[in-house]
């Protein structure tokens, strides 16, 4: 019985030729062997080796041509991701598994092949590969096939991946398909046009997602399931709104008002500067209206329950007022909406998830409404306009990190009333005064003097002469009092008196 010999990541990293040649004898190529090796232009592996660890050339950056051994049998996860400049890919016969991302964000791909033993085919594949042409499938192979480069599973009733970089301006999805994957039409450059037969009853979320040069969808009448209206594609009753094409001639949209929930990444890189909410609406998915940099403003419709992760990522809303129906606000929100001034936050809240508002650096209103019981990691970082902020009586528990780096930050004022926190001088501390947890980074006194009874310090309250961070308080002179515990130098490089 052999042993298993690996292709060490050390070994790896004493080679640096441009040709790169892994000799006979080993076994595998351990995880991240060449990860970040950018000098290497073109890679020969020898026969023996039977499995390429995850992420053993991620990032190979330069890697041009790569020749597999036909004793390769695994290639594992993100493997090849992220080789920008990879042309194609031969995978041996006797490959039978390629692991999720295996070669996501090979930019330069343009042709592979699914040999005859390759059975399992990771999620995310070939994601942002946008020069993939095509993908060649063996005959012979029992789980997949192939139809003028396009990926299906061997009975064609899934489609699986169509190359993002196909000539054909049009697409008639084959009349055996009942399933269209995620990520199946994802950033498909020529694509203008996607025609569904009645046979398709089930579309993934994302499976056009950042197809921005499309322009319509058309289903067909007897299809059970979906439909479309003016392009856009729906389910069969239009309660869900499951991709509106990105490339429209139109400056605006008016969602009909028979729709309750607008699909993940519906308007994903949308180029709508105006987009009318229906009072049907009651949830709005994930990524939703992520990167849509012309849309300044949107009202949400009185019957609003929820809000998905990154719905508004990277969105460029002004202004917003959710109505007090909405119930939950899931992470990233409204993370990095540079040019959100103001927000009003229902009242009917309870929790302001990690990031919801991260990098919102125009944001200089803000109004936490009584009602949040906790407010989570990173809510508020690089809220670099907000210059105070109050703390309502029904907050339970604030993350230490919940408001980093907020330049602007002069004061953190907590109600009265609250059970486990309160301030001193704009400084938040526990509601007993024996922990000191934010010291605003704008604090505009000289001299800090910390209460007495307080006997612990959070991390990065106060800075240091040895660590600078742009929203740490440093003060020219602390007084401490007697009952401190355990102030350590990385806390605290200043002259202390007690």
């Amino acid at each position: 019985m052999s042993r298993k010999k690996v292709f060490t990541q050390k070994q790896a990293f004493r080679m640096h030729d441009e040709h790169v040649i892994i000799p006979d004898g080993y076994t595998e190529i351990a995880f991240c062997g060449f990860i970040f090796c950018d000098h290497i232009k073109s890679l020969i592996i020898l026969e023996g080796i039977k499995i390429i660890r995850g992420q053993a050339f991620f990032f190979c950056a330069q890697l041009t041509n790569v020749e597999l051994p036909n004793s390769l049998e695994l290639i594992e996860y993100s493997a090849f991701e992220n080789c920008e400049r990879l042309l194609e890919i031969k995978i041996p016969c006797n490959v039978i598994k390629i692991e999720n991302d295996a070669f996501s964000g090979c930019e330069s791909l343009k042709r592979v092949n699914i040999p005859r033993n390759l059975i399992d085919i990771g999620e995310k594949q070939f994601r942002s590969c946008p020069d993939l042409e095509f993908i060649q499938v063996d005959e012979d192979n029992p789980a997949f096939s192939g139809i003028d480069g396009v990926l299906f599973n061997k009975d064609r009733t899934t489609l699986i991946k169509y190359p993002n970089a196909s000539s054909g301006t049009k697409y008639t999805v084959p009349d055996t398909v009942t399933v269209i994957k995620e990520g199946a039409f994802e950033c498909c450059r020529n694509l203008t046009e996607v025609i569904i037969p009645c046979s398709v009853t089930s579309i993934d979320v994302f499976a056009f997602n950042n197809s921005t040069v499309l322009k319509a969808f058309a289903v067909d009448k007897n299809n059970p399931s979906y439909t479309d209206e003016d392009g856009v594609l729906f389910d069969k009753n239009k309660t869900i709104l499951i991709k509106h094409p990105g490339n429209t001639t139109a400056k605006t949209y008016t969602v009909p008002d028979t729709v309750e929930h607008i699909e993940d990444g519906a308007f994903f890189l949308s180029e709508l500067a105006g987009i009318k909410l229906p009072n049907s609406l009651k949830s709005i998915g994930a990524g939703a209206f992520q990167s849509c940099d012309k849309l300044t403003e949107i009202e949400f419709p009185p019957n609003l329950k929820s809000i998905g992760k990154k719905a508004f990522y990277w969105s460029h809303l002004k202004n917003i007022n959710i109505p007090d129906s909405v119930t939950d606000i899931e992470d990233k929100a409204f993370s990095c909406c540079e040019k959100l001034e103001t927000v009003r936050l229902s009242k009917n809240l309870t929790k302001i998830q990690s990031e919801t508002f991260e990098q919102c650096s125009s944001l200089s209103e803000l109004v936490i409404p009584d009602g949040v019981q906790s407010i989570e990691s990173l809510a508020f970082v690089r809220c670099q306009g907000v210059k105070e902020i109050t703390i309502p009586k029904s907050v339970l528990s604030i993350a230490e990190d919940a408001f980093e780096v907020n330049t602007a930050l002069t004061a953190i004022h907590v109600s009265k009333d609250n059970p486990n926190y309160t301030d001193v001088d704009g400084v938040l501390y526990s509601k007993d005064k024996t922990g000191m947890i934010k010291c605003p980074g704008a604090y505009a006194k000289e001299t800090m003097v910390i209460p007495h009874g307080v006997r612990t310090i959070s991390d990065t309250v106060i800075g240091t002469r040895s660590v600078r961070n742009s929203d740490l308080y440093y003060p020219g002179y602390v007084v401490l009092p007697s009952t401190i515990e355990n102030i350590s130098v990385s806390k605290m490089t200043y002259h202390v008196c007690k």
